[in-house]
């Protein structure tokens, strides 16, 4: 390719780099760190994560793992405020347990507000709660990207997900249980914003190289 030849080319191999930058982020994954917890949780936070991400437009994988010395437990387990309708196929993968795992739909995780997605995880009792629990979600209409996936709730301020959990004492009991959500919700937008930002100041490059 002559030097010409790659100057002529070179707006489209500009915007088209940007523009397969931008497509990579709507398939990016996010996390958040429940490091909210009332007076049950327990210990020092965060409490929990949760990492999530799209698989495809229509489907979403999230995985909530407990976090310094404390278990996922109980009714509300974990819960999520998801964007859009969405359904749950029923089944989960758990980790140190296999406990049943059944939908609660929406409700409230003491005192963070309404959410409409929530899971109860076994008992109680620390013999069935469990470290990680991964599944699937469906939208048959779509997520635009991961940033579109959760949504904030009704509390104040918003919260997208949440945990019930449990800090183990010495002996491997519970010495107390409690919720935990994330901190002030901050919508991830998976990088849209410094894609769109790059995109524009490629642009304007352009155009002002062909005006000189």
């Amino acid at each position: 390719m002559t030097t010409m030849t790659f100057k002529k080319f070179l707006p489209l191999v500009v915007l088209t780099t940007v523009l397969l930058g931008f497509g990579a982020q709507t398939a990016s994954a996010d996390t958040l760190l429940l490091n909210v917890g009332n007076a049950g949780a327990g210990g020092p936070g965060p409490y929990a994560s949760l990492d999530y991400s799209l698989i495809n437009a229509n489907t979403a994988t999230f995985t909530f793992t407990a976090l310094n010395n404390h278990l996922l437990t109980d009714g509300g387990a974990v819960a999520l405020n998801v964007s859009g309708p969405f359904s749950w196929d029923g089944t989960a993968t758990t980790t140190i347990n296999q406990p049943t795992v059944t939908s609660q739909g929406s409700g409230t995780e003491d005192g963070f507000g309404t959410f409409n997605f929530r899971l109860t995880v076994g008992d109680s009792s620390p013999t069935s709660a469990i470290e990680t629990i991964t599944f699937t979600l469906t939208n048959a209409s779509g997520w635009a990207n991961t940033a579109s996936i959760l949504t904030p709730n009704n509390d104040t301020p918003g919260r997208l997900a949440a945990a019930h959990v449990g800090l183990l004492d010495s002996s491997g009991a519970f010495s107390t249980t409690g919720f935990a959500t994330n901190g002030p919700a901050s919508v991830p937008d998976g990088g849209t914003t410094a894609s769109l930002l790059g995109l524009a100041l490629a642009v304007g490059g352009l155009v002002t190289r062909r005006r000189k």
